[in-house]
């Protein structure tokens, strides 16, 4: 509201992710007001945003602030929060409070690059690949077993892929190219700024629409499998012939090893 103080609707607002959280116990319902509060960060000085996370830490009106802190803590890498949260970690081991350890420690996990649970927060997605070019999901087919492939038609980083081959049984790899899948997108990187990121489920919460249980599906092989093999094609064709695919020379790709600890 423009007749209060960024602190205020800061505080206001993590008191209403904790009623959020409470009555859903969803963090995509929670998503799109953390995602809102931290539009209203970037323009914001980091004393005020300081003093509203500070408070909300120590307040009891704060319920599931953890949550939030994570969030914030992935999306601005603040040093300040990250020296406070490890402090309070600290004093926890010291009393040997497993309890309060482990919860101190999920916040501090939130900081790494491969955060486990940024999945949870489909806008945190958007944020770390809104410099990558989008590949739609109906170019795209996610094949799910012990060894998950991606198929991609048209993407931007086919040229500089490498030549798809095989030898043996076992399918080349992409040195210097990593994996990150998530519920809405997966991104594929390169060496410098070279990446992608593509569409895997257009809305995570539709858990009955057959494309999202099949990107979910395949998530949780490359996940389990620890990376996928991503095939990339000039065009997405109408069905798959493999023997063609891996020997008629157009196709690029390989194993690609995911980036996000299993």
């Amino acid at each position: 509201m423009p007749d209060q103080s960024i602190q205020a609707v800061l505080k206001d607002g993590l008191i209403n992710h904790g009623r959020i959280i409470e009555t859903t116990y969803s963090t995509l319902e929670a998503d799109p007001l953390l995602a809102e509060l931290a539009t209203l960060i970037e323009d914001a000085d980091e004393a005020d945003v300081r003093e509203a996370v500070l408070w909300a830490l120590n307040s009891p009106e704060c319920a599931y602030v953890g949550q939030a802190l994570q969030y914030f803590g992935h999306a601005f890498r603040w040093e300040w929060l990250r020296t406070e949260i490890q402090q309070r970690f600290d004093e926890a081991t010291s009393r040997d409070d497993l309890r309060a350890m482990r919860h101190w420690e999920q916040i501090l996990e939130a900081f790494e690059d491969d955060w486990e649970d940024l999945d949870l927060y489909p806008s945190l997605e958007a944020r770390a690949t809104a410099h990558l070019v989008l590949v739609p999901r109906e170019n795209a087919r996610f094949f799910t077993g012990a060894t998950p492939v991606l198929v991609v038609g048209g993407a931007p980083i086919h040229e500089t892929l490498p030549v798809l081959t095989m030898s043996d049984g076992v399918t080349s790899r992409c040195d210097g190219w990593t994996l990150r899948p998530w519920m809405t997108v997966c991104v594929v990187n390169g060496p410098g700024d070279l990446g992608c990121a593509i569409q895997t489920a257009i809305d995570p919460q539709g858990i009955d629409d057959e494309g999202v249980l099949e990107a979910l599906t395949w998530y949780d092989d490359v996940n389990r499998a620890g990376g996928a093999v991503v095939i990339s094609l000039p065009d997405l064709p109408a069905s798959f012939d493999w023997d063609w695919i891996y020997s008629a020379g157009f196709a690029r790709g390989g194993t690609i090893r995911s980036a996000i600890r299993a």
